[in-house]
């Protein structure tokens, strides 16, 4: 895996803050999801770049607690979540396999 999606970087974190900021402007209740984001950047990204790795590795992800989570809420609220569903769908499989799952519907005891 050479390429990567982001790095750190001035120009990144200035765009970051802006849709931060567009975000708490429109939505303040659930924009507290960036504050730990919005004070470290680069831990953040350096946490995004490792769950492309995790991906990679085949190891489990954090799959349903970031892309999960929009797809229910917005399936909750009316919105249909399309990028979110797709990004979803198209991990889950990664995410089964790395959690040794058949499908969906199969529990971990």
């Amino acid at each position: 895996m050479s390429d990567v999606i982001a790095k750190p970087s001035v120009a990144h974190e200035r765009a970051f803050v802006a849709m931060v900021s567009d975000f708490e402007a429109r939505d303040a209740e659930n924009a507290g999801v960036y504050a730990k984001a919005k004070l470290d950047f680069a831990e953040y990204v350096r946490g995004l770049l490792d769950e492309e790795w995790r991906f990679a590795d085949g190891r489990p992800s954090e799959l349903q607690e970031q892309i999960g989570v929009v797809v229910r809420t917005g399936h909750e609220v009316g919105v249909e979540p399309t990028v979110h569903t797709f990004i979803y769908q198209s991990l889950l499989p990664c995410e089964l396999r790395a959690r040794g799952k058949a499908s969906i519907f199969e529990t971990s005891d």
